[in-house]
């Protein structure tokens, strides 16, 4: 993939995140839980501090939820946004080499 390719995918993405953003997803598939125009998740689910708080008795005996253990989960949730970002790319990319998108997306 070329560095150009590459450039307008970064573009493109963008442009249909904020779209999505702003007017709500505009190809969403609920069950797999993507929109795919901006493949991103529709929604981004975590659970709740009660539900964690909850899970740590059971799995470590009372062990109390630590700081670490709650900057994981925060992280997995970020780590999901960048891999809905990088599989919106790869899409993206193969959009334009296959000629679905020529210039730009309007």
């Amino acid at each position: 993939m070329s560095d150009e390719t590459l450039k307008k995918a970064h573009i493109i993405l963008e442009q249909r995140i904020k779209a999505c953003e702003k007017t709500g997803h505009k190809n969403p598939v609920k069950e797999k839980n993507r929109c795919h125009y901006c493949y991103q998740r529709l929604a981004y689910i975590t659970p709740n501090l009660d539900e964690l708080i909850s899970l740590r008795k059971l799995l470590y005996h009372g062990k109390p939820v630590d700081e670490e253990y709650l900057r994981l989960l925060k992280n997995n949730e970020e780590h999901k946004k960048t891999e809905d970002y990088d599989i919106g790319l790869i899409n993206i990319c193969r959009e334009i080499k296959n000629g679905a998108i020529m210039q730009a997306d309007q």
